[in-house]
Order: structure tokens, then sequence, then C-alpha cells
């Protein structure tokens, strides 16, 4: 199965939510592609920062997934079960970080919907 992927990007200039994502309950297969911009530009992330998808959960939990930096310089991850695994908005954002180094994305929604019955 090939899997969907979900291109959007985040401005670091605009701190208020720029994006809502909304995937159905138990989906594995959704891909999300980030592309940081600062004032409209993109974003340069230098050789060596790592990325990590972080949620906050309906319930107030956090959880985490590490991302991959690809040569179009954007953020992916496939999201991973644990994201898709209840019913809710998860609250994210993307974190990068290089040795002591840190810096948020804005902050986005991921929109867990209920799977139809047949």
């Amino acid at each position: 199965m090939n899997v969907s992927t979900y291109r959007f990007s985040l401005d670091l200039d605009k701190q208020d939510s720029q994006e809502y994502v909304t995937v159905r309950q138990g989906d594995t297969a959704k891909c999300l592609s980030v592309l940081i911009k600062e004032s409209g530009t993109p974003y340069i992330i230098t050789d060596g920062t790592a990325a990590v998808l972080s949620a906050k959960k309906p319930d107030g939990t956090y959880i985490t997934a590490d991302c991959t930096i690809t040569e179009e310089n954007r953020v992916e991850v496939v999201l991973p079960a644990t994201f898709t695994a209840n019913v809710g908005i998860l609250e994210c954002c993307i974190q990068l970080t290089e040795d002591s180094a840190a810096l948020s994305s804005p902050p986005f929604a991921i929109n867990v919907e209920d799977k139809p019955t047949a």
C-alpha cells in the first residue's frame, strides 16, 4: 500500500494555529510533509538537526514521533498508531533541535475521526 501524504507549511512568524489535518482512527499510512517557513521564505534546516512531532492528546498526555528531514528541506513523519488510536483532537508542533539549540513550529491540530461503520 502506498502512504497518503498531506503536504502543508507552517510559518515561524505566525504562531496561531495554521493547519488542521484530518485522519481516521487507526490510520497508519498517513504521512505529514511539512515545509517550515520564516516570513514566507523556506527556513533552512541545517545538517545535524533532529526533528520530532510532539502532540498533546485529548486526555492531557503527551506523545512524540521522530521525523526525517528530506533533501527538499521538508520535515516528514508517517503517523504511528499511537497518534491515531483514539478519536479526538491532538494539539501538535514540530520541534527542531541541534546541540543545545531548540526551535518549535507554530501549533497545528490533527483531528482523529471515528471510522465509519459498514
